[in-house]
């Protein structure tokens, strides 16, 4: 039996926001409220501004220190493990000055799950993934790219 791999880092990326960026999502929001309630769509307009409190409410949220750990049955990550038999293939990416562990799930509503690489070593993964997972190239999606652009 080996050794399991363990590290913490922070659970996302914060970005400081400007308040420029939170009166710029409100006038979104409202002009996209205001369309959807001269349209007749109340609903809509009332999602279009729950949605925008949200997202504001998000971006305030500063990230938690999260443990992680590849052992021997699965991925852990705080107090979630993702066992070996619901995971398909993980793949390494270089995200700016640091990696990101992306884990292909056989879960229907969240196929992929991120896991900062802060402190450790691409190759020390690969090795506690060994004979566990293959690796598999998974290209960065388009959402994940247009929502860096915006900044979220």
């Amino acid at each position: 039996m080996t050794e399991p791999l363990s590290w913490v880092a922070l659970e996302h990326e914060h970005v400081e926001r400007h308040p420029d960026w939170f009166w710029g999502v409100g006038i979104i929001a409202l002009g996209g409220a205001i369309i959807a309630l001269l349209l007749g769509n109340v609903m809509f307009a009332l999602f279009i501004v729950v949605c925008a409190i949200t997202l504001s409410l998000y971006a305030l949220k500063h990230p938690q220190r999260v443990s992680y750990q590849i052992g021997e049955k699965g991925v852990l990550v705080d107090t979630t493990i993702y066992l070996y038999p619901s995971l398909e293939s993980f793949c390494i990416h270089e995200h700016h000055d640091s990696f990101r562990l992306i884990l292909k799930s056989q879960k229907v509503f969240m196929p992929y799950i991120l896991i900062p690489l802060d402190t450790v070593p691409p190759e020390e993964v690969r090795k506690a993934f060994a004979g566990k997972l293959p690796e598999v190239y998974v290209p960065e999606s388009i959402s994940e790219k247009l929502l860096e652009v915006l900044g979220i």
